[in-house]
């Protein structure tokens, strides 16, 4: 009697859920080897770059937080709510990450972009070729040793002819050609590598 007694208790007794702890934001990411030393927003990292094409497509994920965050005012700490993968800011003093500011994807976007380092560059260039600022280049030695790989498919195709569109081919990172009403990379046409 006792024994069915226990089994009822058991049977009859809410489980509760287990304490929810956040994720831990990172301390150390592949910065430390792709940028060695990026300890601001603003640190040169010329040939580094992320692996994948986007933080929706890349092999690691250890810094998307702080590519979707804002640092913490001063005082702040970053506050964690269930279900969110990520806290409300992230800690300034936290430099495991700071390279992503610094630095592109090591493959092209999935599709060409339609604004980017060009802006920044050489603002106003809609015209292959364009007049750019004398000291303007793009990072790395080549387009192989570059930290931003946002123009490769620029660099490497032809502008598509007129009524032409771009074809995409399942397994090729860029398309047939590239659309002329697409300014976004007409800088790589007028300007050379910062690491020539």
């Amino acid at each position: 009697m006792i024994a069915i007694a226990a089994v009822l208790f058991v049977a009859t007794t809410p489980v509760l859920p287990s304490a929810w702890a956040p994720t831990p934001l990172p301390t150390s990411s592949i910065c430390q080897s792709i940028c060695p030393g990026c300890d601001s927003l603003t640190c040169k990292c010329d040939t580094g770059c992320w692996p994948g094409q986007g933080f929706n497509s890349t092999s690691d994920h250890t810094c998307d937080c702080f590519a979707q965050l804002g640092f913490c005012k001063s005082g702040e700490k970053p506050k964690f709510t269930p279900g969110k993968k990520c806290p409300s800011c992230w800690p300034s003093e936290n430099k495991a990450c700071m390279c992503v500011a610094a630095i592109g994807f090591c493959e092209a976007p999935a599709k060409p972009i339609t604004k980017g380092r060009c802006d920044t560059i050489c603002p106003g260039c809609d015209t292959v070729p364009c007049k750019c600022p004398a000291k303007a280049c793009w990072p790395g030695k080549n387009w192989a040793q570059t930290s931003d790989h946002e123009c490769d498919c620029f660099a490497q195709l032809g502008f598509c002819k007129s009524g032409e569109k771009p074809v995409y081919t399942q397994g090729q990172i860029c398309p047939s050609c590239w659309d002329p009403a697409n300014k976004a990379c007409n800088c790589v046409a007028a300007i050379g590598f910062c690491g020539k």
